[in-house]
């Protein structure tokens, strides 16, 4: 797959964003993993933290390829840095949703269908900002899902590795955006290209039916309520796409 890239006019926000997740350090390390085996004593909603975490491990596995294949291709050097802490920060993701599971003694269970067709859009992007938008746009579903996951498990150790996980989501959300802005500023039609192609690949990007049954089973949430909040996501993420 090849990608062609232009670099944006050098910014010292990229670099901020950075600097701000350096800061946050290895959180995994810092986690009373002890308490995990709590979890346990919640009967009622450990089947699905646990079947959660199998497919979180997955997703993020496959969120630290595609920020790896990015970084590749990257000839900005203060996004090289975003890119490098964010494979960084979703081997942490992937490895802390894997050991949560093994402080329970539960397995990975194998990867669904979802990461399959991902991996097939993925490769088949032709371009570095389409990769990188489909990624960010993932990253900021993630936003809502986990959200919802948080107070799911409210009271369990999970919540807390779900916490973590969604600041470093969000901060690679914010550094995604401010470099396509900066692309943007210099070739405008980037925009609507961007939103065309976004909107075009909602079916495989977007949570499918099957995923908001899923979240709302879990969460007790009714379906319509789970779509506007991902609709209003998807929205607030496209109107990000414009010229400044």
């Amino acid at each position: 797959m090849t990608m062609q890239v232009t670099a944006p006019p050098p910014t010292s926000d990229l670099l901020k964003i950075y600097e701000d997740g350096a800061r946050c350090g290895s959180w995994e390390t810092r986690l009373d993993w002890a308490l995990a085996k709590d979890d346990v004593q919640h009967s009622n909603r450990l089947p699905d933290a646990v079947e959660l975490a199998s497919m979180s491990c997955h997703v993020e596995q496959l969120g630290m390829r595609n920020a790896a294949l990015l970084l590749q291709r990257a000839d900005s050097y203060e996004f090289s840095l975003l890119l490098a802490q964010a494979v960084g920060d979703e081997a942490r993701h992937a490895h802390a949703f894997a050991r949560y599971l093994k402080e329970l003694d539960q397995a990975v269970a194998p990867a669904g269908q979802d990461p399959e067709d991902l991996k097939t859009y993925f490769e088949s992007t032709k371009s570095f900002e389409e990769m990188l938008l489909g990624h960010a746009y993932l990253e900021a579903l993630a936003l809502e899902e986990f959200g919802i996951l948080i107070e799911v498990f409210k009271g369990m150790f999970v919540a807390e590795i779900y916490k973590n996980v969604r600041i470093d989501e969000a901060r690679h959300v914010a550094g995604a955006l401010k470099y396509l802005g900066g692309r943007i500023s210099v070739e405008p039609s980037l925009a609507k290209s961007l939103q065309q192609h976004l909107t075009s690949n909602l079916r495989v990007l977007c949570v499918g039916d099957a995923g908001v049954s899923h979240l709302a089973k879990v969460s007790g949430i009714a379906p319509t309520t789970i779509k506007a909040r991902i609709e209003r996501r998807t929205e607030s993420f496209l109107s990000r796409l414009v010229l400044h």
